[in-house]
């Protein structure tokens, strides 16, 4: 009897693309599953495979319990990838059985090799100057989710189609992902991080604290690399706007794994230190116990033996002029015996890390962000 089944239908051209193919392997997923009620079908696809599947009437995909979705990038000629897909693996009725969705939209090399974080910003940076007349065009509403209530994994990676209504849907809609544990959205192109500051805030508070199941949430966010003048600086100038660190700070102190990479960052993203801790940070002797590599490891290692794993990857300057680096090393420091905090700085070229009450081990952002992941 078949217990797990792993079918990959990524077209290696163009002309081996269709709705046919969809459609013939619902038919024998269909009849797998009839024969084996309990079997859990991990499904590969291209998005590129949706442009006529769409229109396509009672196809259904039963016992597919893993999605993993390529998404091409906009090439010229061709026709961008349509957003509404979401509705096709999230809708409810043609993935009945999806707990888990993954989507990437990164260019991928030749060999195996993971992209580094610094590879991942630049191509999601790349797909911004490509697609930015898009963006005011891709645009999707009333979208239902069914699906969503069932989901317990849903990563997305470079994914031109994500736009700010569906993000908004995502979380804002009845059919609220009680089960999600892990949530990762990266590098999305099309939500950029000053233009949908508002977006992200509502993502942030409604994942960190409206999700009961919810244990790791990553959210890497790319900037446009062509803003207007002061754009950013505005940004944090003016005191209506939200700010990210308050958010975290307020809202994360729950969450198991937390990973952020953001255009800014600030000293108010950590507690503030009780009376005893400049006290308690002087006290600090050793080296942490844990080995910090390998890196790909560390944050489950670090959970298993209790403590709350944070990273905060900051592409550009901190928030506010008189917030500077080390006053984020020294704060990392004084969260307590139950954190670790790992922080990056590429403007700065500087990196700590933070565990408990021990000793900060310091290194190069070099270190982090050209590792592939």
């Amino acid at each position: 009897m078949i217990a797990c089944l792993d079918v990959d239908i990524t077209p290696r051209t163009p002309d081996d693309q269709g709705s046919s193919n969809l459609y013939h392997v619902a038919q024998l997923l269909g009849a797998i599953a009839r024969k084996n009620p309990r079997v859990e079908t991990t499904l590969r696809l291209a998005r590129s495979e949706l442009s006529s599947a769409l229109a396509l009437t009672g196809i259904m995909f039963p016992r597919v319990c893993k999605a993993v979705v390529s998404v091409s990038s906009r090439s010229e000629g061709s026709t961008p990838d349509r957003s509404d897909s979401w509705t096709f693996f999230l809708g409810g009725r043609i993935f009945p059985d999806l707990r888990q969705l993954e989507t990437n939209g990164f260019p991928r090399a030749s060999t195996t090799r993971p992209l580094t974080l610094e590879e991942q910003l630049a191509a999601a940076e790349d797909a911004v100057a490509k697609s930015r007349h898009l963006r005011d065009t891709q645009t999707q509403s009333g979208v239902s989710f069914g699906g969503l209530r069932h989901l317990q994994t849903l990563k997305i990676e470079g994914d031109v189609t994500l736009n700010r209504p569906v993000v908004l849907s995502l979380l804002g809609s009845t059919d609220v992902p009680t089960h999600l544990s892990t949530l990762e959205i990266v590098y999305c192109p099309n939500i950029l991080f000053t233009k949908n500051a508002s977006t992200w805030s509502t993502l942030l508070q409604r994942s960190l604290a409206t999700l009961p199941a919810l244990r790791k949430l990553k959210l890497h966010i790319v900037e446009d690399p062509y803003p207007g003048p002061d754009l950013a600086h505005e940004m944090w100038q003016d005191t209506a706007k939200p700010h990210f660190c308050d958010i975290v700070r307020v809202f994360s102190q729950n969450i198991q794994h937390l990973d952020l990479a953001l255009p800014f960052a600030c000293r108010r993203m950590f507690l503030p230190p009780k009376p005893s801790s400049h006290y308690a940070y002087c006290e600090q002797r050793g080296a942490p116990h844990i080995q910090r590599e390998p890196l790909v490891t560390l944050p489950q290692r670090l959970i298993d033996q209790g403590f709350k794993y944070r990273r905060l990857i900051c592409w550009g300057e901190v928030c506010f002029d008189w917030h500077d680096w080390d006053a984020m090393a020294a704060h990392a420091s004084a969260q307590g015996t139950e954190y670790s905090w790992e922080i990056v700085s590429d403007v700065e070229n500087k990196a700590s890390w933070h565990v408990g009450m021990h000793d900060a081990v310091h290194f190069k952002a070099t270190d982090v962000i050209e590792q592939p992941y």
